[in-house]
């Protein structure tokens, strides 16, 4: 069962040091920089339209059949 923790008996997070390239830091941001937010990076409206390719599928991936029993026996 959870119980709410008294504010008298609060948790502190233990002071675990950071290091990024060895050096100490005071957080690591989502893009693994010391410096800077997490949020997602601008658009670069001059490259709009020229490279995007999304999906392009080359082959068939992991496939099985399921159909056929010597591919579905079990040990």
């Amino acid at each position: 069962m959870n119980r709410p923790i008294p504010s008298d008996q609060a948790l502190i997070p233990a002071s675990i040091p950071i290091q990024l390239d060895g050096k100490p830091v005071e957080k690591i941001t989502a893009f693994l920089f010391d410096q800077g937010g997490n949020d997602d990076p601008a658009t670069l409206l001059a490259n709009a339209n020229k490279s995007f390719v999304g999906s392009y599928v080359l082959g068939m991936g992991f496939t099985f059949d399921d159909t056929n029993p010597d591919a579905t026996s079990y040990c």
